[in-house]
């Protein structure tokens, strides 16, 4: 589904509203019913990874409707929708899990293979596809950056454009990783990374960088 969004292909549909709401309603009823009740955790794992699986139909859907529906829709927000989710959802999960104490080095290793490891697993995928259906040949020094996470929007430098993420939640890993080794208070540290995170921004909107990562800037505050 994604590469067809990838490549824009065009799909007409008599009445995308109805039947992406059909589909999203019966999705959301199958995890509502799915759910486990009665526990009083604020958002335990269950929730977390109900509310992960919502944001990736809103990604799907998001992509599909920008890119493959002629017709303006609802659903074209989605793909913000699922950043911001996952974005709050990964910061409140690493508050959650470390707090702002001195974390040690093993937390590079984990979070890294969470990203990379998808990431490396469906990269090939997409140069593949990329090859024999549309022709499409990407140049080694494009398919390294890819590999290591380094995605510039709006330049021919990616093989999977909507992969910008990796780049990005790394940069807020490493400001939350150095926010913890600071020897002040918690209440400082929320400061400082609500600081670091606006004068990321900033400097994007301010600087060239603006031409390769001016889609950070929307989401400053949200991790």
């Amino acid at each position: 589904m994604d590469f067809v969004n990838y490549t824009n292909y065009k799909i007409e549909l008599s009445n995308p509203e109805i039947t992406f709401g059909i589909i999203f309603a019966v999705i959301a009823l199958l995890v509502a019913i799915t759910c486990k009740r009665g526990k009083n955790t604020f958002f335990d794992i269950e929730t977390t990874t109900s509310i992960k699986g919502i944001a990736i139909l809103f990604l799907i859907f998001g992509h599909f409707s920008v890119f493959c529906l002629e017709k303006k829709m609802f659903f074209d927000e989605g793909g913000y929708w699922a950043v911001i989710i996952f974005l709050f959802i990964s910061g409140y999960g690493l508050y959650q899990k470390y707090g702002l104490k001195n974390i040690d080095n093993n937390f590079w290793k984990k979070r890294l293979l969470k990203l990379y490891l998808p990431l490396w697993l469906t990269l090939p995928l997409f140069i593949i596809l990329d090859h024999f259906l549309i022709d499409l040949h990407h140049h080694v020094p494009e398919i390294v950056l890819n590999f290591l996470g380094i995605h510039f929007n709006n330049v021919l430098i990616r093989v999977n454009a909507v992969a910008w993420f990796i780049e990005y939640i790394i940069v807020l890993y490493i400001v939350y990783w150095a926010t913890t080794k600071l020897h002040v208070s918690d209440v400082s540290k929320i400061a400082i990374l609500f600081i670091s995170c606006f004068f990321i921004s900033l400097t994007i909107y301010k600087t060239p960088l603006k031409d390769y990562h001016l889609i950070w800037v929307q989401y400053t505050l949200v991790f």
